[in-house]
């Protein structure tokens, strides 16, 4: 089941529904790798019926669109000094070695971070997905070993759609902070599990 599980394309399904919590969460704090598919981000936790002010707070690194990106070990700093507790980059950088790089950092400062999946070079076709990491790209657009979730076109009929792997990165990481602020007591690991057992499978093409 492990090694299917590796070999597939998870596409979030578009009927994905919130279920109230039973008290509320404390306000989940989003960085984005720069403006890049901020108002992606922004439009998913709408989209999910959440306060960008009050429940999920957004911020860029950089007001700049698409500059300067910071690296892994760069922006995990970065994250922290603002407290937050997921991150999104969208550019192209991925390898699925980071993963275990920096798994450590990740988990024991209690953060995600969610990459889009378009590598500078071809990943070994069996590389597993992250799990400190989250990899996600738009279904149909660059796909290989290593990546965890493919999103469609249009997803939550909203705000947070968008046609590039940039824009729907930074929605799922939109998404999973919502979730994150629904179920307070869910670490990003529950987050990701209840994302995958809510998609729908396809075959995977590399």
């Amino acid at each position: 089941m492990i090694k299917h599980l590796r070999t597939i394309c998870i596409t979030l399904c578009a009927g994905f529904t919130f279920s109230a919590p039973a008290s509320a969460g404390t306000p989940v704090h989003l960085r984005i790798n720069t403006s890049h598919g901020l108002s992606n981000a922004l439009g998913a936790v709408s989209d999910a019926g959440l306060s960008v002010t009050d429940d999920v707070i957004i911020s860029p690194s950089s007001e700049f669109n698409g500059r300067p990106f910071l690296p892994p070990d760069e922006f995990m700093r970065d994250a922290l000094a603002v407290h937050a507790t997921i991150m999104s980059s969208s550019f192209s950088n991925w390898d699925y070695l980071s993963d275990t790089a920096h798994y450590l950092k990740l988990t024991q400062q209690n953060l995600v971070h969610v990459f889009a999946y378009e590598p500078r070079k071809p990943q070994p076709p069996h590389a597993p997905p992250p799990a400190a990491f989250t990899t996600v790209n738009l279904t149909g657009g660059k796909t290989g070993g290593g990546i965890e979730f493919g999103i469609p076109k249009g997803y939550m009929n909203g705000r947070g759609q968008d046609t590039s792997a940039s824009g729907v990165t930074a929605q799922l990481a939109g998404l999973m902070a919502s979730l994150k602020y629904r179920h307070p007591a869910w670490n990003w690991f529950d987050v990701k599990a209840a994302l995958r057992i809510t998609a729908a499978n396809f075959p995977h093409r590399l």
